[in-house]
């Protein structure tokens, strides 16, 4: 299965003409905005068009996206387009995201849902989440956690103890590991598998039939969407051919 893959993405390689290329905003760089890029990008492929990304923080990427700055939205949450008008989802997820926490070594309570998340949080326990992050914002500001501006800003705060626990999707606290040694990113035990959806601008509404065409064909052709981790090892596979 990951063999079908790997060899559709080489089209990304290749010298094939495509009839447009488009713009995908997205977040800062790391491994899974890397992997949902070009696995996206093959699906443009498969559509016959093109995409190059460029990069912004979490709130203006989406922003800016809203603002037909760009054509397209990397990959959100279903549901994200009752804020931003303009935006319009694909009809199939092309990948599922993971919710992951980031805790303190010494930590010993650990909680294993959202859940269990919200009734730390309901007990006066400070936790963090990424600012303009919509799904964390709705899940757990009813609960006073702190919305923060980056995940290097995250990680330092759980190991200065000005937080208990940091909730991000995977991919935005790990790449600081190295930095903050104290700090563990529980990347075996997510707290939720979320389907991620790809966004285009409403001026560009003629893409969603087709780029949801192709995305069907993707998933159909292997197995279905991939959870983040699982495209991150099809990407560094790719990278070591």
């Amino acid at each position: 299965m990951m063999r079908k893959w790997l060899v559709a993405l080489m089209l990304v390689y290749s010298s094939v003409a495509y009839a447009d290329t488009y713009q995908v905003a997205s977040t800062t760089v790391s491994r899974t905005v890397d992997a949902a890029f070009e696995r996206i990008r093959h699906i443009y492929q498969v559509a016959g068009h093109d995409l190059e990304i460029v990069l912004e923080s979490n709130a203006r990427s989406i922003e800016s996206a809203n603002n037909g700055k760009y054509d397209c939205e990397l990959a959100r949450v279903a549901g994200v387009n009752a804020f931003y008008k303009n935006l319009i989802p694909l009809e199939d997820p092309y990948f599922y995201q993971e919710l992951v926490i980031a805790h303190h070594h010494n930590e010993t309570e650990i909680p294993r849902s959202l859940e269990e998340l919200a009734e730390l949080l309901k007990r006066g326990n400070p936790v963090g989440f990424p600012r303009g992050n919509k799904f964390l914002t709705n899940a757990l500001s009813v609960y006073d956690g702190q919305a923060v501006t980056s995940g290097k800003s995250l990680m330092k705060m759980v190991s200065r103890g000005r937080l208990r626990y940091a909730a991000s999707f995977l991919g935005v606290m790990e790449v600081h590991t190295e930095e903050f040694p104290d700090v563990r990113v529980r990347l075996d035990q997510p707290l939720l598998r979320i389907p991620m959806f790809h966004y285009v601008h409403k001026k560009n509404e003629n893409l969603v039939k087709p780029l949801s065409l192709a995305t069907r064909q993707v998933n159909a052709d292997n197995g279905g969407p991939p959870s983040v981790i699982e495209m991150e090892k099809m990407l560094e596979t790719l990278y070591k051919r």
